[in-house]
């Protein structure tokens, strides 16, 4: 009797992790804090990339709308 071999690699059905509507990439950051923040997403039932998204989210947005403008004041000053 011949056994079919199982196949390996190529889609598979229920594997890899969740999708989401974000483009996840991957960071660097202190093991210190990545562990804190794995404990805080946990217990509040979220990834960890949805957690510090969101906890990163209104600084950076903060610091993108404050370099544009400087970044706009200072073009117009050297034109």
């Amino acid at each position: 009797m011949a056994s079919k071999k199982a196949s390996h690699g190529g889609p598979r059905s229920g594997a890899g992790r969740p999708t989401s509507g974000r483009d996840d990439v991957a960071v660097k950051m202190d093991r210190a804090i990545v562990a804190r923040g794995r404990y805080v997403a946990e217990i509040r039932g979220l990834s960890l990339a949805e957690y510090l998204s969101e906890s990163v989210r209104a600084v950076v947005d903060r610091d993108f709308e404050r370099t544009v403008r400087e970044g706009a004041k200072g073009t117009a000053q050297t034109e």
